[in-house]
């Protein structure tokens, strides 16, 4: 009997509570701590160019590392969502941290007022962006 019976449509309804804390701790809190302490280069003396520039390639090098881990802890979609979008903006930090160190030494006059003055800048992002 069901069999001949058609039904133009179906509706189903589902109530799905997800948990954001896990991701909260294991992904966004870490990169929040990798952009912040790409403002490390910020307690480096100017003149030591390999030293800064360790500090934000090797943080460079471990944002991207995390990113591509974070990304296999979430179901493939084809968009961004506000945990990618964040990732992004934290390794987008570093990146800046990153040119930061060949911007600063073409500084002629002034240089530890203008890095300090960037140091402040970079701080007042992550908070605005981070809190």
């Amino acid at each position: 009997a069901l069999s001949t019976r058609t039904y133009p449509h179906v509706m189903c309804s589902a109530w799905v509570l997800r948990n954001p804390f896990y991701f909260l701790v294991n992904v966004a809190l870490p990169n929040m701590l990798f952009a912040a302490m790409a403002g490390l280069q910020f307690f480096v003396d100017v003149d030591k160019v390999a030293d800064r520039a360790s500090i934000s390639l090797t943080l460079l090098l471990v944002c991207a590392s995390y990113f591509q881990f974070s990304s296999s802890l979430v179901p493939r979609l084809g968009y961004l969502t506000i945990l990618d979008k964040h990732s992004l903006w934290c390794i987008f930090l570093v990146i800046v941290m990153v040119f930061w160190v060949g911007i600063i030494k073409m500084v002629r006059h002034h240089t530890a007022l203008v890095d300090f003055m960037a140091a402040s800048c970079f701080a007042g992002i992550w908070l605005l962006s981070h809190g």
